[in-house]
């Protein structure tokens, strides 16, 4: 989908046909060279000896030599529990080469023997500093080929989509992007590395046959035909996949009768430590110390920990179609809008627009195996977005399979009936799955459901003047300084306290995130009683 973007606005908080690969690699060139360019039929590690363990870099890890799979490969234990990141490095006795190949990638086994999952970030860097960043699962108890492709045409199409469908036909699987540097500098790479982030168990995994692999076959219409009537990808199969209305309904019914059935947690009305040390009640939620630290405390005085899915919200469920209309027919953003284009909700197109739909991009139009008619039922799921954060087009109309399969399996035709349903369903899904709150961004509609508690939320935006972080994927951060900055907070923050209507499901009232990396981070951050 495409990613939507305002010109400048922070976030405040209130809280494989297969084909046998050829190898290019190599790694063992006179050290007089300043970088090692692939030879066919070598690898880049094997570790068939202990001096291909000594090239590796670690960080908060072990490595050592094990046998898997009829075979010696690196043993790396990433020590997670007691530290945020665990990492391994692969680093060549001299710099890499591998500009002489159009298409190709690095490829590696890796097993996992643990009873639990493994998210690994991957960083290919070049020497000045360029970095490539991917990220994949490798599931419990498994043994794959991965592939993370480095040259190719994929790398330099922009579709609006975070990380495309893989193109190779073969038995890899493929590496996700993330985000930095799509094409770095080929002919001085540096290091690869795979970081665990942010788990708190160490984690253990087998890596083995690092080399250079290229495609004998790419999908040529690997962009085409790729989302059914559905919002579902029609190039992979997954578990609870539908393919009929029928179908969509039966798996909704049975969610709702497991649902239904109460969950036996601990909790007070408001989700705090019900069996736990008691404040007083004040009817909100609050921060106060008890035996000299800060807690946060549910409106009945219990002591109360969040936590929560972010984004539980019917904005940002819209993709770009590749249409659009007659400008004229589209009104305009006001200056003075305190919402951005993607958190506004469908914003369909008027009517008197609709017969002035054209194709604007093919690319994004060929994606889709069926859009319904605006005149259809389903038709009222149709959106419109005047400016995007990235992506192939501008502008243009959107579509929402999410709320469309809504329609589809609670039955109805009803808009705000739909809704209403599915917020209902929601709450039930957070208390049945353990959750003691919703995280940020939170659709504004659950607002008045006060015995949930909730971090209600809103954007500065404006023509204030930024400061460059070096990284603003999402946007600069404001300047502080600058007058018109201090006079769009105060008027967003007046416009999240009229939509919070003083409910005591609030839980913190400001926070300031700023995207860094592919991570949300807060710059600052008040928090306030009633």
């Amino acid at each position: 989908m495409n990613i939507n973007k305002t010109p400048t606005n922070i976030s405040i908080v209130a809280f494989a046909l297969i084909a046998i690969p050829i190898l290019l690699t190599g790694c063992g060139q006179s050290k007089h060279q300043d970088s090692v360019e692939p030879k066919p039929g070598q690898t880049l590690f094997n570790f068939e000896s202990d001096a291909e363990l000594r090239q590796l870099k670690l960080n908060n890890a072990l490595a050592t030599l094990s046998h898997i799979n009829h075979s010696q490969a690196a043993k790396i234990e990433f020590l997670s529990a007691h530290n945020h990141e665990s990492m391994v490095e692969f680093v060549p006795t001299e710099k890499w080469n591998w500009s002489k190949f159009n298409a190709f990638g690095v490829a590696l086994d890796i097993s996992n023997s643990e009873n639990s999952s493994v998210h690994l970030y991957v960083t290919v860097k070049d020497s000045h500093g360029s970095r490539h960043n991917r990220s994949f699962v490798v599931p419990a108890n498994s043994s794959d080929k991965y592939v993370m492709e480095l040259a190719g045409i994929d790398l330099n199409i922009e579709t609006g989509i975070r990380s495309n469908p893989f193109s190779w036909q073969d038995k890899y699987k493929p590496i996700i992007w993330r985000y930095g540097s799509k094409n770095i500098d080929l002919t001085d790479v540096a290091s690869i590395s795979f970081k665990v982030i942010g788990v708190p168990e160490n984690k253990i995994l087998h890596f083995d046959n690092v080399e250079l692999v290229e495609p004998k076959q790419i999908d040529q219409d690997y962009l085409v035909g790729l989302v059914d009537k559905y919002g579902q990808s029609t190039k992979i199969e997954f578990a609870n996949k539908v393919s009929t209305d029928v179908e969509l309904v039966k798996k909704s019914q049975q969610e709702i009768e497991r649902l239904n059935k109460a969950a036996n947690f601990d909790r007070s009305k408001f989700n705090g430590w019900k069996s736990g040390p008691k404040l007083p009640a004040t009817g909100f939620y609050r921060v106060d110390k008890y035996q000299g630290k800060w807690t946060l405390v549910d409106p009945q005085g219990y002591l109360f920990y969040s936590n929560g899915i972010a984004n539980v919200r019917m904005a940002n469920t819209t993709t770009i179609t590749g249409y659009d209309f007659d400008p004229t027919h589209i009104k305009p953003r006001d200056p003075s809008d305190l919402t951005p284009e993607d958190s506004i909700g469908l914003n369909t197109a008027p009517a008197k627009a609709w017969p002035t739909r054209k194709r604007t991009s093919d690319l994004r139009a060929n994606m889709f195996t069926w859009l319904p008619e605006y005149d259809s039922t389903l038709g009222q799921y149709f959106g419109y977005r005047r400016e995007v954060h990235s992506g192939v087009i501008e502008k243009g109309e959107t579509f929402s399979f999410y709320q469309a399969n809504l329609s589809r399996k609670y039955q109805m035709k009803d808009m705000d009936k739909v809704e209403r349903t599915w917020r209902e369903t929601t709450i039930k899904r957070m208390q049945n799955w353990g959750f003691t709150s919703f995280g940020n961004w939170i659709d504004p509609s659950f607002y008045d459901m006060a015995e949930y508690p909730y971090f209600a939320n809103g954007w500065i935006i404006g023509d204030f003047k930024t400061v460059s972080s070096g990284n603003d994927y999402w946007s600069p951060l404001p300047d502080p300084f600058d007058p018109k900055f201090k006079t769009r907070a105060f008027i967003t923050v007046e416009q999240i306290a009229k939509e919070v209507k003083n409910s005591p499901g609030v839980l913190v009232c400001l926070s300031i995130m700023k995207r860094v990396g592919d991570k949300w981070e807060a710059t600052k951050v008040n928090m306030v009683s009633h």
